[in-house]
């Protein structure tokens, strides 16, 4: 049975009948945002990982894009990679189309004022910036070195390598 979303919510009851989610404790009572299903997903993927493979997962939906454009494909242009099940690094192409970039910061703004959240305010000089023609074209990737660390000594508590803890 498919899942169906209406517009950016899912029911729980239609997640736990779909009979592939029960695994990820979802209440049939319960609602769920995109975001929220898409984690859930994510965190079951992550448990299927075979930890001696390095895995890159490409081709994001468009509301998982952060700051990387949508491609002509329709999804986000960015990707993660997962050793040993956690995510390591993530990339992506960075938008420079200013509008495009002000609509997302809005959108964020938005979303973080209906959860109750402190938003920060309209980063103007960045985006006056990018208007200017001066933004190049770029991309970057986040390694997460602690996490990397974790990997390669099988660490399974991240607080292990914080320095700053009295011991």
């Amino acid at each position: 049975m498919p899942v169906r979303l209406d517009g950016d919510r899912a029911s729980g009851g239609d997640l736990a009948s779909a009979g592939k989610l029960t695994s990820a404790n979802l209440s049939a009572g319960a609602e769920w945002s995109v975001d929220d299903l898409f984690f859930q997903l994510m965190h079951l993927a992550e448990k299927t990982m075979k930890p001696d493979r390095l895995y890159i997962l490409t081709d994001y939906p468009p509301f998982q894009a952060a700051y990387a454009r949508i491609g002509v494909n329709g999804w986000a242009a960015r990707f993660e990679v997962y050793w040993k099940g956690m995510e390591l690094a993530n990339a992506f192409w960075e938008v420079t189309d200013p509008d495009v970039q002000r609509e997302r910061f809005q959108r964020d703004i938005q979303k973080k004022i209906s959860e109750g959240k402190s938003a920060v305010p309209m980063d103007e000089e960045f985006l006056n910036y990018m208007k200017s023609g001066k933004f190049p074209e770029s991309s970057g990737i986040a390694l997460g070195l602690e996490r990397l660390f974790m990997a390669i000594f099988d660490i399974n508590d991240i607080q292990a390598l914080n320095p700053f803890i009295a011991k």
